[in-house]
């Protein structure tokens, strides 16, 4: 047992090969979303964080959809409602699903009417946090690649998720709510987290799911210059930015060590093989690594073997079908420090139908695998973390030392200790691999710079600059960074309009004018 709990232990010493690996991959992604590690872009870019007026979020990344109405002054939240509702990711039908959530839109709104002062406004632009990979051709346009999160909703993948949720809306006789913009949490996250930090160049989730957003300079997204030789300039969807958001879609990456219980994991999960950072690291799919590793040692007759039962499957019965272990009662199982460990032999008898005795030595071995489960989530998540920051840091051409890093998500903000192991790891990644000598040398491997004397210029700038990373919080990035993203793009849009028209309504009033009927 402690051999398998020793797989495990990621030394990060030995995770620096990672960094290129992961940075050659995100090169690919940029020329073609067919990688691993997508790199999706998004059509948006960081809010100027002078955003104001009411705007609806749509907030649907998993479990958990909420509707959020939102008084935005200068970027800031000055009011705000919100409810929300669990969504089964076992719904069988898009048509269902979207119209779950259409039906949820229109009762919250009916709900909350003296937010708008008693009558609906002519049109309420809204921001949908969609938190599923999605190939997006604009700013309202995404097309589904396929389900995460144990999702199954047929007729869903390859169509425009933003036309679902939007037909759906206007089916209930809520046409008005119109779709402004469509983001991932991710990208939220970031441009909620630019509000309170100002230079935040990355934002990360680490939750249910992972994924990681930054800003990526437009002329070297290959497959966006690409596209836009293939149509001509004139294509509405490539009247680019000179900056995007990319949603890098990074719980794809494959290249960290298999478990066994990973593989098993990887096996019975929906998407079979796909996701594999993610169902390493996320809030998900870490109970997951901790059920079949217990399966594995009871079959294998390493702890209870007197339970009298055939297999282990006799004891998971409820397990499997209803009682999962949650990330809060693995963080409880690892924070007791009880002489008997009465936490831990508590949640076990929850889930396993035996009776547990004196076996406190298994409970020890137990608590150490979630331990080490936890442990290494963080820690492959620093390497991550750190290897985006790198390709940040290489293309960025200010004299800033610090690259501000903002997360959400539930494991990295409730999970006690989560984010304390983060940070102490990228720093290790950093000390050992990310000195300006190592910078370099990466910087010549990925051959940045168009020619020589660029990259020889880019070579001593780097030689003369340490990397920095500071990590902080930000709070409800998908529900308050969509409706900033919303706002943004509304403001975009007015500024564009008034370059045809010379009157036209103000941004206040854009986003809320009341219906006349």
């Amino acid at each position: 047992m402690e051999a398998y709990i020793d797989d495990y232990f990621c030394d990060i010493q030995h995770l620096g090969s990672r960094l290129l690996s992961i940075l050659r991959t995100m090169e690919k992604g940029l020329a073609d979303s067919s990688n691993c590690i997508p790199m999706l872009p998004t059509y948006c870019d960081i809010p100027n964080r002078d955003e104001s007026g009411v705007v609806l979020a749509l907030d649907f990344g998993g479990t958990n959809f909420r509707c959020l109405l939102l008084r935005l002054d200068h970027g800031l939240v000055s009011e705000s409602r919100q409810k929300s509702r669990f969504v089964d990711p076992k719904t069988p039908t898009g048509d269902e699903l979207f119209g779950i959530l259409a039906d949820f839109t229109s009762e919250f709104l009916q709900n909350n009417i003296d937010f708008f002062g008693g009558a609906f406004p002519e049109q309420l632009n809204t921001g949908f946090t969609f938190s599923f990979p999605m190939n997006q051709h604009s700013l309202t346009s995404g097309f589904l690649i396929h389900w995460t999160k144990e999702f199954i909703a047929s007729g869903v993948v390859g169509y425009d998720v933003a036309d679902f949720i939007q037909s759906k809306l206007i089916e209930k006789g809520f046409g008005w709510v119109k779709i402004c913009a469509l983001c991932n949490d991710t990208v939220g996250a970031l441009c909620a987290g630019i509000i309170e930090h100002k230079d935040a160049k990355i934002g990360v989730i680490i939750g249910t799911g992972t994924n990681a957003a930054y800003r990526e300079r437009t002329d070297d997204i290959v497959k966006i210059m690409k596209k836009m030789n293939e149509q001509g300039s004139s294509q509405e969807q490539e009247q680019v930015l000179d900056h995007i958001l990319i949603n890098t879609e990074w719980g794809e990456y494959d290249g960290f060590h298999d478990t066994e219980a990973d593989l098993i994991v990887l096996d019975k999960t929906k998407h079979v093989g796909d996701e594999r950072f993610e169902k390493k690291t996320s809030g998900m799919y870490l109970p997951m690594i901790a059920r079949e590793s217990i399966r594995n040692w009871i079959d294998n007759r390493w702890i209870f073997q007197n339970y009298g039962g055939k297999n282990a499957n006799d004891l998971f019965e409820e397990w499997d079908s209803k009682n999962e272990l949650s990330p809060l009662e693995i963080e409880f199982s690892v924070r007791d420090e009880s002489a008997d460990l009465n936490y831990l032999k508590k949640t076990l008898l929850s889930k396993l139908t035996l009776k547990i005795g004196s076996e406190s030595l298994i409970l020890v071995i137990i608590q150490k695998l979630f331990k080490g489960i936890v442990e290494r989530s963080s820690r492959y998540s620093a390497v991550m973390v750190v290897a985006v920051a790198l390709h940040v840091h290489i293309l960025e051409t200010e004299e800033s030392l610090q690259t501000l890093i903002v997360f959400d998500g539930s494991i990295y903000n409730k999970y006690v200790g989560y984010k304390d192991e983060l940070q102490k790891s990228i720093d290790r990644c950093i000390e050992l691999h990310c000195q300006p000598e190592h910078i370099v040398e990466v910087a010549k491997a990925l051959r940045r710079g168009k020619n020589e004397q660029e990259r020889n210029l880019l070579y001593r700038r780097l030689l003369k600059r340490k990397i920095e990373i500071k990590c902080y919080s930000t709070s409800d990035g998908s529900g308050i960074g969509a409706g900033i993203v919303t706002a943004t793009a509304t403001k975009a849009s007015s500024a564009s309009a008034s370059k045809t028209a010379t009157s036209g309504l103000g941004e206040t009033a854009n986003v809320q004018v009341l219906k006349t009927e």
